[in-house]
């Protein structure tokens, strides 16, 4: 009989770190996203020939969202962040699963966040530009 491989992964063993601060009061959904840029790795251009020319894509900078909810202390932490003209470094650690550790020594706040209001409280979703993300 094949072997079945079973993996476990616990949010609470995931955080994210804002200048020198881990975040609390995650929303429901995904707890934290962290894209490149740029997501293509080469680039290319082709003459009229039909001559190709490869071209490495260097681009380091990364996005990355979290979702806070509205009533949690952190999104106060994340608003004196912003309003910084100071970058401040973030990083990512993940010991449930497979580990994962991230980050970058200068980020800001890409993005102005919203508010919602409704029947429930809402979601302050936050977006970070890191401008040279690596992962360990």
């Amino acid at each position: 009989m094949a072997g079945i491989q079973v993996g476990v992964y616990e949010s609470k063993k995931t955080i994210f770190n804002a200048g020198g601060k881990n975040a609390s009061g995650f929303a429901d959904g995904d707890k934290i996203k962290i894209d490149p840029m740029t997501k293509e790795q080469w680039e290319s251009e082709v003459g009229v020939d039909g001559d190709v020319t490869l071209s490495r894509n260097y681009d380091e900078r990364y996005k990355a969202v979290i979702r806070i909810k509205a009533e949690s202390p952190f999104n106060t932490h994340l608003r004196v962040l912003k309003a910084s003209p100071v970058p401040f470094p973030i990083f990512c650690k993940s010991t449930s699963g497979l580990p994962y550790i991230g980050g970058g020594a200068e980020a800001v706040v890409l993005e102005r966040p919203g508010s919602t209001f409704g029947t429930k409280r809402g979601i302050i979703e936050w977006v970070f530009l890191i401008t040279a993300y690596a992962e360990a």
